[in-house]
């Protein structure tokens, strides 16, 4: 049985199912990433059928009536199924899940107090990858409000089951000769999507700021070169030839690519899954 997730406020179901594997046949270093459990909690308590809602729809309802929405959903249970998207800010026991409503022309963020176990292992889920949580509403944080507005606060917040992880795995010489042999089939298949990524740290920039260059795919007309910002993510153990595991999505500098023969990527909204070695 997996390690016990503290819960926010409520009890936990000490049972086998309190976390969720995710199992690969994979050797290396992606495959521990693979293998590692998100802690998922088992809080005890009951949320009716009306209040299991996507992220979307519960979000909606405050467009439609805000005053009537607060009434319904006030100091109640809900469950959000969620996606991780760009846009979904994390930090040290909260996240900020922003839903976008087209067919309304607006906007609105939820706001959700977690475990800190649990915000620093949603910063490693996919870009689109589905969780679930359990939360009380409080109603329209007052404060967040005043900054941007249209927030909607939960607390006592915990994640209760995770998706399918959605990203491409695939290593870093791999995914740059995609790139260098066709550049505009490699954009159809990965610009923007999410992807795995290990490879080899073959350079090291500190100034200005703390960037990894990792083992790119070169042939004698074209060069690739596949750049992480990694200065938030306590990368300062790390050295020129270990091996690595990145999340996130990866995108071409089109901005920079005077010289026809080198092709610029960089990772977006990543994530630096592995740890330095000793």
């Amino acid at each position: 049985m997996g390690t016990e997730v503290p819960v926010n406020k409520v009890d936990v179901d000490k049972d086998d199912n309190s976390r969720v594997s995710h199992s690969s046949t994979t050797d290396g270093p992606e495959a521990e990433i693979e293998r590692a459990d998100f802690p998922i909690a088992s809080p005890k308590v009951s949320v009716s059928n009306e209040f299991r809602v996507t992220a979307s729809e519960f979000a909606k309802e405050f467009v439609k009536d805000e005053k009537a929405a607060l009434a319904k959903y006030s100091d109640q249970w809900v469950e959000l199924r969620c996606r991780f998207l760009d846009e979904t800010s994390v930090a040290y026991d909260f996240v900020d899940l922003w839903v976008d409503l087209p067919e309304d022309r607006t906007s609105r963020w939820i706001y959700c107090e977690l475990p800190r176990i649990q915000t620093d292992a949603i910063r490693r889920l996919s870009i689109t990858q589905e969780f679930t949580l359990i939360g009380r509403v409080k109603g329209i944080n007052e404060i967040l409000d005043q900054v941007s507005p249209d927030w909607i606060s939960l607390t006592d917040c915990n994640v209760v089951k995770v998706g399918h992880d959605p990203s491409i795995k695939i290593r870093a010489l791999e995914l740059t000769k995609a790139f260098a042999e066709n550049m505009s089939a490699g954009e159809a298949k990965y610009d923007g999507q999410p992807v795995t990524v290990t490879g080899t740290i073959s350079n090291i920039q500190t100034a200005p700021n703390h960037v990894f260059e990792l083992n790119s795919y070169a042939s004698k007309s074209v060069s690739t070169v596949l750049w992480l910002y990694v200065e938030s993510f306590g990368s300062a153990k790390h050295k020129v030839g270990d091996t690595v595991v990145v999340k996130g999505t990866v995108t071409p500098d089109v901005l920079n690519s005077n010289d026809p023969s080198t092709i610029r990527l960089w990772f977006n909204h990543s994530c630096l899954l592995t740890t330095p070695s000793p």
